[in-house]
């Protein structure tokens, strides 16, 4: 039997620059700035539950979302 599981590449861009206590928060993604120096987040979550966690950690730390957007979504099969 195949299963096939998606894996969905989100880019969050975050308003500011993170400092290094609050990257410490988001290990599951790579963080980039921009030209305005504003934080973009990104990597590949399993669900849509990982990303609510994503979104309410930022929530939480304060932090400003500017935009949330998928950027790529991959499908892998699995034997079982």
């Amino acid at each position: 039997m195949t299963t096939k599981r998606i894996s969905i590449q989100y880019r969050i861009h975050l308003r500011g620059k993170l400092d290094a206590d609050l990257v410490s928060w988001f290990p599951e993604l790579s963080l980039t700035n921009d030209a305005d120096v504003n934080t973009i987040l990104r990597g590949k979550l399993p669900d849509q539950s990982a990303l609510l966690g994503i979104l309410l950690r930022i929530h939480n730390l304060n932090l400003h979302i500017l935009s949330v957007d998928t950027e790529a979504t991959e499908i892998i099969s699995e034997k079982q």
